[in-house]
C-alpha cells in the first residue's frame, strides 16, 4: 500500500509504469499472468529506455528494468 501511495504522488512516465505493474501484480491470479504483467513492465521500461537513455528518470528506469528481468529469471528457474 505504501508503494502504492508513493506512486501516486510521483508522475514520471516510469513511476506510472511501476504503478500499473503494481496494480497488475494484485489482481493476477495464476504464475502466467504475473510473468505477463512482468514482461509489459519490463518491455514499457525497455521502450522508455529507448527514448530517454539520458533522461532525469533514466537511472530509475535501468534500475527497475534489471530487478524486473531478475524476477523473470527467478521465475524461468
Amino acid at each position: 500500500m505504501t508503494l502504492l501511495l508513493a506512486l501516486l504522488c510521483q508522475d514520471s512516465e516510469v513511476d506510472r509504469i511501476l504503478l500499473r505493474l503494481e496494480q497488475s501484480r494484485r489482481s493476477v491470479q495464476t504464475e502466467e499472468e504475473f510473468v505477463k504483467a512482468l514482461e509489459t513492465a519490463r518491455g514499457d521500461l525497455a521502450k522508455f529506455l529507448e527514448k530517454n537513455p539520458d533522461g532525469a528518470v533514466a537511472a530509475k528506469a535501468r534500475y527497475h528494468l534489471a530487478e524486473i528481468t531478475g524476477w523473470r529469471g527467478d521465475l524461468a528457474g
